[in-house]
């Protein structure tokens, strides 16, 4: 490596840091929480509900697609994502509170496996690994 590459990699990661930074400001200023992770939501120490980003919500958007509950992935729990959580909880016997709570999130399970395709727990983490 070079010294003008070294010098450059500060600032790189500067400028990556800035705009993360103002990624999560804006995100704020919306109205976003990061979301907890699956793992807690299985668990019962915490659950998705409107205002939440993050990977878990993605993957939960994911999976409700799949399921043909459309929703676009956008890793955010807003209105849209709300109404087909509630139409999946309808379908599969869980009080449509539009959240993501423990109930959903094993009925979300079990729906995928029936169906064949990754759970969310599989896809959230599969996307933690990629980024």
């Amino acid at each position: 490596m070079n010294t003008r590459s070294r010098a450059r990699a500060p600032r790189h990661l500067f400028l990556v840091a800035a705009l993360a930074s103002v990624a999560a400001d804006v995100a704020s200023a919306q109205g976003w929480r990061s979301a907890p992770a699956l793992a807690d939501v299985e668990r019962g120490a915490a659950v998705l509900d409107r205002g939440h980003q993050g990977p878990a919500v993605e993957a939960v958007q994911r999976v409700l697609t799949g399921l043909g509950f459309g929703v676009a992935a956008t890793g955010q729990l807003g209105p849209t994502t709300q109404e087909q959580l509630r139409a999946f909880q309808r379908a599969h016997g869980v009080q449509p509170t539009g959240l993501v709570g423990t109930f959903t999130l094993q009925a979300l399970e079990r729906a995928a496996q029936a169906r064949r395709v990754q759970g969310p727990l599989a896809v959230e983490a599969a996307a933690r690994r990629a980024t």
